[in-house]
């Protein structure tokens, strides 16, 4: 395999999509299609959940902010 180079799998289905929602999801996102906004949609659930993974990690580290933020950027 060719270095950057990354295989993404690709599964064709059927499904019944409430037209509200899609059109709500497009409007927020920003997508034209129904692929486009579900990728988008799928996307922003994956960058939640990993951001909230993140968030939980440095509530356990038991640091205190402030000084965390001079230690790292100096301020």
């Amino acid at each position: 395999m060719a270095p950057g180079f990354r295989y993404m799998a690709m599964h064709k289905t059927t499904i019944d999509v409430n037209e509200d929602l899609i059109a709500q999801a497009q409007a927020i996102l920003g997508t034209r299609g129904i692929k486009d906004t579900i990728d988008a949609s799928l996307q922003d659930v994956i960058a939640r959940h990993a951001r909230r993974r993140t968030i939980q990690r440095l509530q356990a580290l038991d640091v205190d902010p402030d000084e965390l933020r001079r230690q790292v950027w100096g301020v």
